[in-house]
Order: structure tokens, then sequence, then C-alpha cells
């Protein structure tokens, strides 16, 4: 009976740490979620840890218990948003059906994840002139990674015959830049997006330019 007493104890005490863990995960989310919007529309020097929490009505006892201060919150969001970028960049690389349409495949998933993140997105354009060191070096340590991965790629399709040959370095700053700098000025108008739409632009200016191809028709 004892036996049987502890192993419902150790199983009670297993389903309540269960249950704690989930409440402080679902609690660090809402404060990024937060911290996201509140970043994205003041600015991170601007804004403060009260403007988080009012905008979800939570103690900033609460934001301290989770996050040592609004920096410490910023790197754990930047960190979560690279990790994703390097996972499609890595899936890019490795991606056989990738050879055919290079440009394409790499427009539309960059395009998609700067969309679906956009107000991240916002704040690495903010922020890459970021008075705090550490910040200003992770967001540039992250956009040498994405150009040395897009350069690879661009020196892979050169060396297959699917691309050109170039200067690949300059280009995939180039490409990079294209996207992302297309994908801000449509959020930050407000107007509706057709991502799709805006994809196959992209990839057909970096395909083809802007010079008008015999038999090609208008996209407009």
């Amino acid at each position: 009976m004892a036996v049987k007493n502890k192993e419902k104890g150790a199983e009670t005490r297993a389903a309540g740490n269960g249950r704690a863990a989930l409440r402080k995960a679902e609690t660090r989310a809402r404060i990024k979620v937060a911290a996201r919007a509140v970043f994205a529309e003041k600015g991170y020097e601007k804004a403060n840890v009260s403007d988080i929490v009012r905008a979800i009505g939570m103690a900033q006892g609460t934001f301290y218990y989770h996050f040592q201060d609004k920096k410490s919150i910023l790197m754990e969001m930047l960190n979560e948003y690279f990790d994703q970028f390097r996972a499609v960049m890595s899936d890019w690389m490795q991606s056989e059906d990738a050879a055919p349409d290079v440009t394409y495949i790499f427009a539309r998933r960059v395009a998609l994840l700067l969309y679906e993140n956009k107000d991240l997105t916002h704040i690495i354009m903010q922020e890459a002139h970021n008075a705090d060191e550490e910040v200003r070096r992770l967001i540039h340590g992250f956009n040498r990674f994405f150009y040395e991965q897009v350069r690879s790629g661009l020196d892979l399709g050169v060396a297959l015959g699917l691309v050109r040959p170039m200067d690949t370095r300059l280009a995939a700053v180039a490409l990079v830049g294209m996207i992302r700098e297309v994908v801000a000025d449509r959020t930050r108008s407000g107007e509706s997006v057709d991502i799709e739409h805006l994809i196959r632009e992209l990839a057909e200016l970096q395909n083809h330019g802007i010079r008008l191809r015999p038999g090609a028709g208008n996209n407009f």
C-alpha cells in the first residue's frame, strides 16, 4: 500500500509540474507576442516593459519573473526567428527540387517567412543600427550568414549551368535586399498583400530583370 501511495504521489507531482510548465510556456508566449507588437509599433529604444505588460493586462512582476528585461526578450525573439530562417535555408540548399527554378523557390520561401513574421521583419530593419552592441552584432551576424547561404546556392547554380556566371556575393546581397525591402514596404503600407503575386513578380525580376521579353505578357 505504501508503495502504491508513493507511486500515486509521484504521478500527481509529475502532472502538477507538467501543468505548471505549460502555464509558464503560455505566459512567455503571450509576453513575446505583445513585445513583438510593441517593438514593431514604437521601436525598441522607445518601448519599455510598461508598454508590453499594459498591452496584455499583466503585472510587471510577472514579466520580470519570465524575462530579465526588454533586451532579453528581444534577443530571444530574434534568435528564434533566425533559427526559422536557418531551417528554410538549409532545406533550400539540400532540396533536389531547387535545381529547375532556384530563384523562384528561394524567393517564395523567404518572402513567405518574412511576410508571416512581418512585425519581426520590421523590428530587424529598425534595429540593424541599434546602439546596443550585442543586438547589433546578432543582426549583422545573421545577415552575413544569410548572404553566404544564398551565395553558396548561386555558386552551385553557376556550377550546374542553371545560373549565368556572375559576382555571386553581390547578387546574394541584392536578392536578399530586394525581397526584404519589397515585403517590408508592402506590409508597412497596410495594403492587402497578394503574397503569391508578389513572389511571382520577385522571381520574374530576379530571373529576367525589367526588360520586356518577346512574347511575355503583362502580369500587373
